[in-house]
């Protein structure tokens, strides 16, 4: 009690002045004098002044807050967007390779492949499938679009593929409707080459390619792309045939193996 009463007496001039200061404030705010009213009109226009930069800071703080909100928010729509739009054109994908499939009197087995890339040597591609499905080495393989290469190698759950851009691989061709046949080989990107074509053959870009059936491996009638130019070999009875063809072999997804091709 003595320590209370000690600080009582050892702050009394703080508690006089803050006892003073409210009571001339509440005795303030109760004067109806027309003096007191008009001080304090000015006194709360001197305090809105005042506090304005500070409401103004605070409504930018407010503003730069549902800023960022609506931005996580639009950022999120536009990624539900992306999924929405990969999800419908996976959904046209697989429809068109299951409309394919109805379509195609061959028989053929659908397939994914895992990897891409260089196997001893040779441009390849692996597969899901192998010879618990029936697949067997020189079948040929293609997507709803056209051929892609043949198998070259298989066990129980996997084949390799050994695909159109390998520098060794070639393919028996026709073009379209002249029937002009000759061998095709790869050169880049989507460009290939037909090589022995009979320089007399009536040839125009834009003539569709398709396998000849001159091959063990590949049926005929099979598509593989399009004439891009016809150029003749000076001193030879033969052109060169460029040709794009349909697939883009490095952006590959869902195969077909012909089950019963001629050798399978």
């Amino acid at each position: 009690m003595r320590s209370f009463y000690y600080g009582i007496s050892r702050n009394r001039h703080h508690i006089t002045f803050f006892v003073t200061f409210v009571t001339s404030v509440l005795i303030y705010l109760s004067n109806t004098a027309p003096e007191i009213i008009y001080l304090r009109s000015k006194f709360i226009s001197v305090f809105s002044i005042l506090t304005e930069p500070i409401s103004h800071i605070q409504h930018l703080m407010y503003v730069e807050e549902e800023s960022a909100l609506l931005r996580e928010r639009n950022t999120q729509l536009v990624l539900q967007l992306e999924t929405l739009l990969k999800a419908d054109e996976e959904n046209k994908r697989l429809k068109g390779l299951l409309d394919f499939k109805q379509k195609n009197p061959l028989q053929l087995i659908p397939g994914i492949i895992t990897s891409t890339g260089m196997t001893t040597g040779i441009q390849t591609a692996v597969i899901d499938i192998g010879r618990v499905e029936g697949v067997n080495p020189n079948t040929p393989v293609l997507t709803d679009k056209g051929v892609i290469g043949k198998i070259i190698l298989t066990s129980d759950s996997e084949s390799i593929v050994q695909l159109m851009n390998d520098i060794n691989y070639r393919l028996a061709v026709r073009v379209q409707p002249s029937g002009a046949s000759g061998i095709m080989r790869y050169i880049s990107g989507q460009i290939c080459e037909i090589h022995e074509v009979p320089k007399n053959a009536q040839i125009d870009v834009g003539d569709r390619v398709v396998t000849s059936g001159f091959s063990d491996i590949y049926p005929p009638d099979l598509p593989v792309g399009k004439v891009t130019g016809v150029y003749e070999e000076r001193g030879s009875f033969q052109k060169i045939i460029t040709i794009k063809i349909y697939n883009d072999l490095n952006s590959l997804n869902h195969v077909f193996i012909i089950k019963d091709s001629i050798n399978g």
